[in-house]
């Protein structure tokens, strides 16, 4: 059993380093290979993770 946290999550979503790992682990708990859980926390957790990635964005192609 696999437990997923924000960081991974997101990393399946965007380029950075890790990504490959982390659709690794994507495609195993697709595939039934392993099972996944997930803190209660996750969904305000990635929020904010998106929230502060777009807000990098913009300050990077503001600069």
């Amino acid at each position: 059993m696999i437990v997923l946290d924000a960081s991974v999550v997101v990393k399946c979503f965007s380029e950075e380093e890790y990504t490959k790992e982390a659709l690794e682990i994507r495609e195993r708990v697709r595939r039934g290979e392993e099972n996944a859980i997930v803190p209660d926390l996750l969904l305000y957790e990635l929020s904010n993770a998106l929230k502060y990635e777009s807000l990098r964005k913009i300050a990077k192609a503001n600069f």
